[in-house]
């Protein structure tokens, strides 16, 4: 249903995607993992035509969809849930439902959805006639979803639906997302969900994609895949080093401070190994990783240091 090959989108000049390829079959879940700042909103944008990928390729049912209008998207069959639920506050529950079917002309047809609606979140039910801005976090987060239910997709994208809320509210989901399958099994509507939570994540997909600085890191069946695997993918492999950054004796103090017994890095994995202020400067080596030395090499006069991984 969904192919996306080497996508590469940008804000400016700043690369939030770099060649994603994953795909969606008719009526499968797919999650998408990662930690903040992956790209994975990112992507959801690109597919949903909000952000038009500068290279690759995006289709949906084999037509080319890649820099079309978020209208005609939604025409074709995609509904997106966007981060932060993103509902009109100043219009009514049913009026927020009523405008997700914008593209259909049917009204017993919305009627009928919107009811089926009211039928999968009851707590909407009694505030029909209030503010969408009135509502709970996570009656706002029902809310969006049922929007998106009212365009009728072939395709729903979500964006981190258990984004703050409550726990009791996450179980809800996990609820929802058992029903979501028989409605994905009944109508072979396809889901690609964006997820914090791993845990639901894995419970309501088949398949997952687990993306680490603007790339797939990882894929794989949510049954057989490991969260050692996934843990590994969220923090990286090790790498060489990949900047050498000089330090005063005063930031080597203050290093050694950090790292010192009882010092806030006493029990990180990333305290340096070992620092010394023989010369006037030291070479502290990073890792793309993290702000923290992972290794610290002894220090050589100026212009002559060097160092190995």
């Amino acid at each position: 249903m969904l192919e996306v090959e080497q996508v590469s989108s940008f804000y400016g000049p700043i690369q939030a995607l770099r060649e994603i390829s994953l795909h969606v079959a008719t009526g499968e879940a797919v999650a998408v993992l990662g930690p903040n700042g992956a790209g994975k909103s990112t992507l959801l944008r690109s597919i949903s035509g909000l952000v038009k990928p500068r290279q690759g390729s995006i289709k949906f049912q084999g037509r080319e969809i890649a820099g079309h209008s978020p209208h005609s998207i939604v025409r074709l069959g995609i509904a997106h849930v966007p981060e932060g639920r993103r509902i009109f506050t100043q219009m009514t529950v049913l009026e927020n439902l009523t405008l997700g079917a914008f593209t259909r002309n049917d009204g017993k047809g919305i009627k009928a959805d919107v009811d089926f609606v009211y039928s999968l979140f009851p707590d909407l039910v009694e505030k029909k006639g209030q503010m969408g801005g009135e509502l709970s976090g996570g009656q706002q987060q029902m809310l969006a979803i049922g929007r998106a239910f009212m365009s009728q997709p072939s395709l729903l994208l979500m964006d981190e639906p258990s984004l703050g809320l409550a726990p009791i509210m996450v179980d809800q989901l996990r609820k929802l997302g058992k029903r979501l399958a028989e409605l994905r099994e009944r109508l072979g509507m396809s889901i690609l969900l964006v997820e914090q939570h791993v845990d639901l994540a894995l419970e309501i997909t088949s398949r997952v994609y687990v993306m680490q600085t603007r790339r797939i890191a990882l894929s794989g069946s949510s049954e057989n895949i490991s969260i050692e695997e996934i843990r590994q993918a969220y923090l990286g492999a090790p790498r060489r080093v990949t900047s050498l950054r000089w330090f005063t004796p005063r930031k080597v103090h203050r290093l050694r401070s950090f790292a010192e017994p009882g010092g806030p890095a006493a029990s990180a994995k990333s305290s340096p190994r070992h620092v010394s202020d023989r010369h006037s400067m030291t070479i502290i080596a990073f890792s793309g990783h993290s702000s923290a030395p992972r290794r610290a090499f002894s220090s050589r006069p100026l212009g002559t240091s060097s160092c190995s991984t």
